[in-house]
């Protein structure tokens, strides 16, 4: 046998993460792969679904997985679909799974033939309200071939137009990206061959050695060790003139002409201000003044890119910034003059890189942040040489966001368990949203004395207690910016 069995207790638990993940009388639906013919009657070489296989292990074509944990008859929660064998297939096409080797293989008790799908399906489907189907999520996927997948799904929808529908993809993403101890220690073999493999040439390098003969030799070493071979395509590549001395130039990698053009790498930032005050005094009392402005910040930053996104800015960013202010300052009164007023400011940052070029999470996420504050404060004269002053200041600020992150940052930081309310539930591109919002109250308060002794001497004292609120970039931070020289 050139496989070793994997525990069915692994597929066991991916099927039941999977149930408890799902919306409540649903069904969730996953098929095998085509066999995709070259022609004549020669194919290429079977390549299972990953997600039939994640919470099967049938690694075999015209398989169907069926999961409805709120079956009412429990023979049906979860159901696996194989293709009949027999000895001619056996013999022409190689071993086949039975019932009971499905079983075996994937923990799955209710094993059909293939043919009696439309049948049982008939039957569970008058039980369910939502059918869950399985489409290709990924951000960089780009396929014209109609998969099995999508055949089934239109079948499916076009059978039963009444039932809602629901995507298992985002469950899948989250599920997968944290690993189970079995999962592990699959990968540590698939690791331990990776390393005989370069081990295997580190010994077989040598002058007029051509790429081909690495690649067999890796080959070799994987099948020899019961992997089915490069989970990826090799690049195997050797350098110029079979010296290693290309590595070690002393030049750049490439040098433009000279020129007085500010060419990418690049910044492009433009800033608008507008500000308006008025003031009127009013007699017996003082004078009342009143403040608009508003900002607005772009900045784009354009870096070394490949063809038509060498114009599309890597990073493009919008803060909007708006305040109103009045102050009331009350000089009429004999050896006081009080100060008092509040400031309302609004702020938006939006990162503009929506398109399809971004594929990293900004620095800074999206936000709303909103701001109110009320101040007094008053200078009193003693006398002629002594004045006492004191302040007191109101700070409120609401902040909210929505921002994502990598699923595994969100739940290796254990974010999953100390901020659940933040999270929306929504996963893709494994990445997962959530809306955190903030609130923060701050207050400010100062008392002084100063005193003119004589010409050349004052004495001051002073108490003060301030601290801030913390600004965007501080709440979430997302690693080190470079440019900035600090933590994000």
């Amino acid at each position: 046998m050139k496989y070793d069995k994997i525990n069915a207790q692994l597929f066991i638990k991916n099927r039941k993460n999977f149930a408890s993940a799902m919306k409540k009388n649903s069904l969730a639906v996953f098929n095998s792969n085509d066999i995709y013919p070259i022609s004549a009657d020669s194919t290429i070489p079977f390549e299972q679904h990953t997600d039939i296989l994640y919470l099967s292990g049938v690694n075999q074509e015209e398989s169907v997985l069926v999961l409805f944990p709120d079956c009412p008859k429990e023979n049906l929660r979860e159901v696996l679909f194989v293709r009949e064998t027999n000895d001619h297939i056996a013999v022409w096409e190689g071993e086949k799974l039975t019932k009971e080797a499905a079983f075996e293989t994937s923990g799955v008790q209710t094993v059909f033939w293939l043919q009696d799908l439309e049948k049982v399906l008939f039957e569970m489907s008058s039980y369910c309200d939502t059918f869950y189907i399985n489409t290709n999520e990924h951000y960089r996927a780009n396929v014209e071939t109609e998969t099995r997948e999508d055949r089934f799904t239109k079948w499916l929808l076009a059978k039963y137009p009444a039932h809602s529908v629901a995507k298992s993809n985002p469950i899948l993403q989250r599920l997968r990206s944290v690993k189970d101890p079995i999962e592990l220690d699959l990968m540590q073999q698939a690791c331990n061959i990776t390393e005989k493999g370069f081990r295997r040439i580190l010994n077989f390098i040598k002058p007029a050695v051509w790429e081909y003969e690495i690649e067999a030799e890796l080959l070799h070493e994987f099948v020899r060790n019961r992997s089915k071979g490069f989970a990826y395509t090799p690049i195997i590549a050797s350098c110029k003139c079979g010296s290693i001395n290309i590595f070690y130039r002393k030049e750049p990698s490439f040098i433009d002409d000279f020129s007085y053009a500010i060419d990418n790498p690049k910044q492009a930032i433009s800033h608008h201000l507008g500000k308006i005050e008025a003031y009127k005094r009013f007699k017996g009392l003082g004078k009342l003044s009143l403040q608009y402005d508003f900002q607005v910040n772009r900045r784009k930053e354009f870096d070394r890119r490949r063809a038509s996104f060498e114009d599309a800015p890597a990073a493009d960013f919008r803060l909007f910034t708006t305040s109103i202010q009045p102050n009331l300052k009350i000089d009429a009164i004999n050896n006081l003059v009080l100060n008092t007023g509040f400031l309302l400011r609004y702020q938006q940052n939006d990162s503009a890189d929506k398109s399809v070029t971004r594929i990293s999470i900004p620095l800074i996420p999206d936000y709303n942040k909103y701001e109110a504050g009320i101040y007094a404060t008053g200078n009193y004269k003693l006398n002629l040489n002594t004045t006492i002053s004191a302040g007191f200041r109101y700070d409120f600020s609401r902040v909210e966001a929505e921002k994502k992150y990598k699923v595994f940052d969100w739940e290796e930081n254990k974010y999953d368990e100390l901020f659940p309310e933040f999270s929306s539930g929504v996963i893709d591109n494994f990445e997962i949203y959530t809306s955190p919002k903030f609130n923060f109250h701050n207050i400010s308060a100062s008392l002084g004395l100063t005193s003119n002794f004589a010409s050349d001497f004052d004495f001051v004292v002073n108490y003060g207690l301030a601290s801030r609120m913390p600004n965007a970039s501080e709440l979430f931070s997302n690693g080190l910016h470079h440019s900035a020289a600090r933590i994000e």
